[in-house]
This record gives C-alpha cells, structure tokens and sequence, in this order.
C-alpha cells in the first residue's frame, strides 16, 4: 500500500539533515494543514453525546498554529468548534467558516473541590448566547447549571437548531425545576438523536428522529408533571430505541383525575425501534406507560419501584410484556431477598446469564 503524499514530504524534510525540532518550524502551512486534518480524524475526544474534534489544542500550541487553525477557511470547513467555560467566544466565532459546526459544552467543572456549585460566569454566558444564536450550525449542547441560568439560556433557544443531535441538560438539585419555554427549539428537533434531561420537566419539543430519552426527577422539587402529556409524547417517537425514566414521587397533573392520566385514549401506539425501557418510579407510572405503548422488539425492561406498588394495580404490564417477543419466555428466573424488599430477574436460559432481560426490584408491603 503506498504511502500519503503528506508522510513523503515530512520524510523529506527531516532527510535533509535538520535538527528534528526544526522540522515542524520549516513545515509549509498547507503540508501543517494535512497533518491537523489528519489529527482531527484519527483523535476525537469520546463525549457521551458524540465526538467532539478538539481544535484549541492545535490553537495553544504556538502563534504560527493559533492564527494558522483560525485563518484557513478551507480547513475550517471540516472542523467542529468545542466552546465551553472560558472560551472566547466573542473572539473566535466570526472567524470561523459559516459552515463550522459547532458544539456548546458547558458541563464540566460544574462543582469545585467542596462540592460547591460553581457559578456561571458573565463572559460564560455571554459566550453561550452569542454561540445560540447560530443555531442552524449547532450539533451538541451540554449545560448545567442553576435555574435561573439555564432558564436565561433557554429564552435564546427558541430558534429552529436543524442539525442538533445531542441536547443534555442538567439543573441544580437545590433549585427548583427550571421550564422549557413554549417555542423551545421552535417546537422541533428534526435532527436530535439524544435527549437528557435532569430536574428539567418536559414539555418536550417534536423529537421525531429520537433514539435515546432519559429523564430523571429524583430529588428535585418537580411541583407538576404531566405524565399522560409525557407518554404521548413519547408514542410520536418512531425511532426511539432506549427509554430511561427516574420519578421518586407522584408527579401527577392536579388539574385532572389521576384515573383519566393512565387510561388510554384508543389503541396503544406501536414502537417498533424501542428496545429498553429503564424505569424507577411508582407503579402509576408503570401503568402509564404500558398502557399506551406496545414494544414489540424490546429486549430488555428494567423496573425499580421506589414505593410498595402492588403488581395487580399494573393491568396492563402482562399485556405489554406478551406483546414482545424477546420477553415473554425466558428460561430462568432468579428471585433474591434482602431486609427491606428484593428483586426479580429472568435469564434466557440458566446457562446465559450474562443479561437480564426482565427484571423488576421492590420493597416489602408495610404491615
């Protein structure tokens, strides 16, 4: 196999005879540029949310890179711009090619060594709000912070964000639950793949291309939670494929009869991509869900009920688990007990343990 053209002309220059730290130095721009290009696809930083091309490391390197990186229209076309805290923002985003994608990442050092909140600085959230407003260029969003940022943040995010894949948030657990404006995301995510929400009640945007949702209320002051509005949102997510739900109270909508939320409204919607379903909650919720959906290639329901749920007020769990079948016949099941409840797991055979399709955890009825 013969070798890049690029690999040619760096042995040529180090053949010449030059101390190797000159290399680099006499190196041509567009001979420099091949090598970044090749660096950003053969190392992307691993994100739970995608991959990110970390493009500052090339920038800090020296001023030659630093105004080489940000000068090279042609080159910039292929790069995704990583901003999070302390990004000059202001700086580098009109320098950029309009067609950059762009990542918004203000996750990490959310906490400092004490485990204090860190809060958000003006120039940090000045930053991200002059990167929201290209939303047509955005793929990946990562925030956490307090309500009151996140809520600051999300009024500039009523614009449509067509190739948004991956959208993570998290609010501060002391706060209370920070409200998705009405217009969020201008009422539709076509691209979003990815979804996680923590302390943030749904509403949600139209998610139709939505492969993976998590929402987690545990510990956070969720006054309301409309779960017959959320299940139907989720029966109009034709792709989804993984389901993770954490609600540790009962989170009902008080304007209508608890009875009317878990009651279906005609047939059951039909998700034929959702293969897990990953939920800690209450019985109700359990019911809600089941009674609206049917999973007719789901592998694996996990369920961990955070109350005394008695398994006859769950009517339609038979139903939905005979509905698949990846589910209903498993080879082996294994019931363990501890000192205050226990759990149910199945196998598909005694021989294959390696995962539990069905299981269910629970805590022992009070006297």
């Amino acid at each position: 196999m013969g070798r890049s053209v690029a690999s040619q002309q760096v042995d040529a220059l180090a053949s010449d005879g030059m101390r190797a730290e000159s290399v680099i130095d006499r190196t041509p721009d567009e001979l420099l540029l091949k090598i970044f290009d090749f660096y950003r696809l053969g190392s992307p930083r691993p994100y739970k949310t995608g991959w990110v091309w970390e493009w500052p490391l090339l920038a800090q390197v020296c001023r030659r890179w630093h105004g080489l990186v940000l000068s090279s229209p042609n080159r910039l076309k292929t790069m995704d711009f990583h901003f999070t805290h302390g990004a000059p923002v202001a700086d580098i985003l009109p320098r950029l090619s309009p067609t950059s994608a762009l990542s918004i990442d203000y996750w990490d050092e959310a906490y400092d060594d004490d485990e204090e909140l860190i809060l958000w600085s003006e120039e940090d959230i000045d930053g991200v709000l002059l990167a929201l407003e290209q939303s047509d260029r955005i793929t990946d969003v990562r925030l956490f912070g307090t309500t009151e940022t996140l809520e600051s943040i999300f009024e500039s995010m009523t614009q449509p964000a067509p190739k948004l894949q991956s959208l993570k948030v998290q609010a501060a657990i002391d706060d209370p639950s920070p409200v998705f404006p009405f217009n969020f995301l201008g009422g539709s995510a076509s691209a979003l793949r990815n979804l996680e929400l923590t302390g943030i009640i749904p509403p949600l945007p139209s998610t139709p291309c939505l492969t993976r949702l998590e929402v987690n209320l545990e510990d956070f002051h969720a006054d309301l939670f409309a779960l017959h509005e959320f299940v139907g949102h989720i029966c109009a997510m034709p792709q989804l494929e993984t389901l993770i739900l954490s609600v540790s109270a009962v989170l009902l909508d008080e304007d209508e009869d608890a009875e009317d939320q878990i009651t279906p409204n005609g047939a059951p919607a039909t998700l034929s991509a959702l293969s897990t379903i990953s939920l800690r909650g209450l019985g109700a919720h359990l019911e809600a869900l089941v009674c609206r959906i049917l999973a007719p290639q789901l592998e694996v329901l996990e369920v961990q009920f955070t109350d005394h749920s008695d398994m006859t007020a769950i009517p339609s769990l038979a139903n939905f688990i005979r509905s698949s079948t990846k589910l209903h016949a498993p080879g082996m099941a294994h019931l363990g007990l501890s000192g205050d409840g226990g759990f149910i797991k199945t196998y598909p055979s005694p021989e294959d343990r390696q995962r539990s399709p069905l299981s269910f955890s629970f805590r022992y009825m009070e006297p």
